[in-house]
């Protein structure tokens, strides 16, 4: 993983993603772009046009210093050091943040987009821009709920509907080897006509060559919706972070609608990682 892409608002779950992006590009030795979208400055029919270009000019700058002060501060805190080389302060004018992070982070061809969660309050868990960008960026989205603290990955659960499971599989073992975290593939039996053998999960599993992958098949639970039998799932097996594949129509269409996603994430209170199906090789 070259490039890690994180954003913040300046708000307090904005700045936890970027103290968690800090952590985490320091233990895969990947480059960091931590990034702000500030909004154009309103147009004034009294400016001329090369008034206002100087207003924007001056409004992107003013931001980039905080900006920079505010990652200053967190290194600080964090008792690390800031290695200029690898980590790089962006700042852009945008009318819409969600499509700025978007355009920035493929500019810089980043391999992770990593965002803050809202909670419980004002825009619920995502919020109009972590919502989008899990829909529409190129880039899988690594989401950060409210206040949570970087530890190191143990245990990647991921939450399949066994469609395309090891090309789902290879995007997760370059994640899984570098922090040698074992990998839980959970599979929640409702009876969809999805079910393979472990037998069978196992020789496809072989394909992948990495040896910390488990399977786990759940049969439905009848007083459980899917999304209680995964939460209760997570709540039993505490993992670093979970990973989905979502894509309209699957059997997992459930979960993803926006607020029952927002709903899982927040009860669960972990990162959700999350890479759209139609972005994986079929």
């Amino acid at each position: 993983m070259k490039t890690l892409f994180v954003s913040t608002d300046f708000s307090a779950t904005g700045n936890n993603a970027v103290r968690f992006a800090i952590h985490y590009a320091k233990a895969v030795k990947s480059r960091l772009i931590i990034f702000h979208s500030t909004h154009l400055p309103p147009f004034k029919p009294t400016l001329s046009e090369a008034e206002y270009l100087m207003l924007e000019k001056n409004t992107e700058e003013k931001q980039h210093k905080r900006l920079d002060l505010v990652v200053s501060k967190i290194y600080r805190e964090q008792g690390l050091k800031r290695d200029s080389k690898k980590v790089s302060v962006v700042v852009k004018n945008s009318v819409f943040a969600m499509e700025a992070i978007v355009s920035v982070a493929k500019a810089y061809q980043a391999d992770l987009i990593i965002v803050g969660t809202h909670g419980a309050t004002g825009l619920k868990l995502f919020g109009s821009t972590t919502s989008e960008l899990i829909f529409k960026a190129a880039a899988p989205v690594l989401a950060i709920p409210p206040r949570y603290r970087y530890r190191k990955i143990k245990t990647i659960v991921y939450a399949t509907d066994l469609k395309n499971m090891v090309n789902e599989l290879r995007c997760i073992v370059p994640i899984a080897n570098l922090a040698n975290a074992a990998i839980e593939v959970l599979y929640l039996d409702f009876g969809m006509g999805n079910v393979k053998t472990n037998l069978e999960i196992k020789d496809l599993i072989k394909q992948l060559k990495y040896k910390k992958i488990k399977i786990i098949v759940q049969k439905e639970k009848a007083v459980l919706s899917i999304l209680e039998q995964l939460q209760q799932y997570l709540k039993n097996r505490k993992p670093e972070v979970l990973v989905m594949f979502p894509e309209e129509r699957s059997i997992f269409d459930k979960l993803f609608v926006r607020s029952k996603t927002e709903e899982l994430v927040y009860q669960a209170k972990l990162p959700l990682l999350t890479y759209l199906k139609s972005n994986v090789e079929q």
